[in-house]
């Protein structure tokens, strides 16, 4: 396979690398290179380290997402942005030669098609009508006798449609035409989901909020609201305190069909089968954001603790769970939160998590010992590069993550190794116009990418239509 534009951009990229970001490539790939290349953080040894990871054919020309992570992890974005580039040309690329290729096989099968039809045509000097043709009178004569003219005539004495119905060309043409659809659609598809892994666990949440279901936090209560009509049902809760206090998240787990709920002022976590039927299944934490993956944990914020922990479902009680995300006490270190609030997780089990009284958001990877700022921390404010108090995060497919900026009555989109952020709903002073927010929480998608924002301080559920591009 010809490497030689993936060098090129390998090579441009060296100018982009510092000393310490050369040491935390080698020390990162430690583990895949020999230890001779790996002790060598210079332009030499980092260009050493790249041919070997070509030599295990760990990236090439078609597939070089490991290099796009490796320079993610140690957070070199200006790398990570030269290569996605490529990436995305490269799939420009592949399509127009598919799109070529296609141009070039088209005539040449039109050609023989077309001649097949012609050898049927000719047949046509036999065939039963025209040998009733002989029992014409005698002006017809001519053109029995003349089968050119004969054939003319066949074809001028047939609709358009029967033509098209006896003729093996058309036939020919649209089963061919049907083939090279699908075969072009198939490449297009895979190459998507090869590409885009992030796809797959994205639209499975979506399909989860087709019924919008929300904490109804003063009321105590679950509501469930299908799209389209005017009123709610209760789904758990609304007996005053009893049995739920204060709820701030709720996710549906669809394994035994129950409501997992943060239920805030209990300091619990429950799971809610039904009015008669519920289990605890964490207790003692003062928790706000629930999310789950695709592995079968169940991630929750401790506001109290200033830290992030994950459960495997089924083996919860009794259990302290899983440290993932800060622990080490209240504060704006790397290491620390100060009140974390909601949280999202993609498919590498990433966590994301609003940082509520630090104003930015969070990322942890898995097994991180400490996090990076994704969104926000340049202090409170309302400028391009501040959050003021974010609550509800999600990320989308492109990486792009979605903060509801919850004080300065704003939605905003952060994109991956962005400098600062973008606003995507309203941005002006708190109102009750239907187009606008006042201390907006929780965030969702549907399956058409419309943007659902529960917007706390007016009591409603909002739906936007923006541009996910």
């Amino acid at each position: 396979m010809d490497n030689s534009r993936l060098r090129s951009i390998i090579l441009n990229l060296q100018d982009r690398l510092s000393n310490d970001d050369r040491k935390r490539l080698h020390f990162y790939l430690g583990h895949d290179v020999p230890r001779r290349i790996r002790d060598d953080p210079t332009l030499g040894g980092t260009l050493a380290l790249m041919d070997s990871l070509f030599d295990q054919d760990k990236i090439n020309e078609q597939d070089f997402t490991y290099l796009i992570k490796t320079f993610d992890e140690i957070r070199c974005f200006d790398a990570v942005k030269l290569l996605k580039d490529h990436l995305r040309q490269n799939r420009e690329n592949n399509l127009s030669q598919s799109m070529q290729s296609l141009s070039l096989i088209m005539p040449p099968l039109f050609q023989t098609l077309t001649a097949d039809q012609e050898e049927e045509d000719d047949k046509l000097g036999v065939h039963p009508d025209y040998i009733h043709l002989q029992n014409f009178p005698d002006n017809h004569q001519t053109t029995i006798n003349n089968p050119q003219m004969h054939r003319n005539d066949y074809k001028t004495q047939q609709s358009l449609f029967t033509r098209l119905k006896r003729s093996t060309l058309f036939k020919k043409c649209l089963f061919l035409l049907i083939v090279l659809l699908l075969i072009f659609w198939t490449q297009c598809e895979v190459y998507r989901l090869k590409n885009n892994s992030k796809s797959f666990q994205t639209r499975l949440q979506r399909l989860e909020n087709q019924m919008c279901s929300k904490t109804d936090f003063r009321n105590n209560r679950i509501v469930k609201w299908k799209l389209g009509e005017s009123q709610g049902q209760i789904i758990a809760g609304g007996n005053g305190t009893d049995q739920l206090d204060k709820p701030t998240d709720v996710i549906i787990n669809e394994q035994n069909n129950s409501l997992i709920i943060a239920d805030r002022g209990k300091r619990r976590v429950i799971q809610w089968f039904s009015e008669n039927q519920q289990e605890i299944l964490i207790e003692n934490i003062l928790c706000y954001g629930l999310k789950k993956d695709n592995f079968g944990f169940l991630y929750v914020s401790d506001w109290e603790k200033h830290e992030v922990r994950k459960w495997k479902f089924g083996e919860m009680k009794e259990k302290e769970g899983t440290l993932v995300a800060g622990g080490n006490g209240q504060g704006n270190n790397l290491t620390q939160f100060n009140e974390p609030h909601f949280i999202s997780v993609d498919d590498e089990q990433s966590v994301y998590v609003s940082d509520w009284k630090n104003h930015r958001v969070m990322k942890w990877r898995k097994d991180a010992k400490e996090g990076i700022v994704v969104a926000g921390g340049h202090g409170q404010g309302k400028n391009l590069n501040q959050l003021n108090h974010p609550q509800g995060i999600i990320v989308d497919d492109f990486g792009h993550v979605y903060v509801a900026d919850s004080h300065n009555y704003r939605i905003m989109r952060w994109r991956e190794g962005s400098t600062e952020g973008e606003i995507v709903v309203d941005g002006n002073e708190k109102r009750q116009k239907s187009n606008q927010l006042s201390d907006s929480h929780g965030l969702s998608f549907d399956v058409e990418g419309n943007l659902y924002v529960a917007d706390y301080k007016n009591s409603r559920v909002e739906r936007f239509d923006i541009d996910r591009e």
